[in-house]
């Protein structure tokens, strides 16, 4: 009996190929999901951020934009890295550029937040509490 390796590496061939190809869609999604939230919070709005948001955080976040809707003013923002924790998560550093009145110097800030993937979909774990937006 003689037996064929060529089926086991086209095998290992095609599942190693495939996990890459997942593992960068699922960082294209996330990238994508953060950079339309942070999109959202630099025009402030602040209602169509709020699906971006996951459920245990919602309230904090409405919180939060009720705190800084008329002091802080977003500028610009840059997705520095994304580094996926595990399956389900991942760490998103963002530089913020920003000014809160009544001053107009703008400032920068590095951020790192938590992504959780549910249900399909990225959501936002912050506690929105960073020196920023106080």
């Amino acid at each position: 009996m003689r037996f064929n390796l060529l089926p086991l590496i086209f095998l290992f061939l095609i599942t190693g190929c495939s996990t890459t190809t997942l593992s960068g869609r699922r960082e294209e999604s996330l990238k994508r999901t953060a950079s339309l939230y942070y999109t959202l919070i630099m025009w402030k709005h602040f209602e169509r951020a709020y699906v971006f948001v996951h459920e245990e955080k919602r309230k904090q976040f409405e919180r939060f934009t009720s705190r800084i809707k008329d002091k802080l003013n977003i500028t610009d923002y840059q997705i520095k890295e994304i580094a996926f924790e595990n399956d389900k998560e991942s760490r998103v550093k963002v530089i913020l550029s920003y000014y809160r009145y009544p001053s107009v110097s703008e400032k920068n800030v590095l951020l790192e937040d938590i992504w959780i993937f549910e249900k399909g979909n990225w959501f936002i774990y912050s506690d929105f509490e960073d020196e920023v937006f106080r």
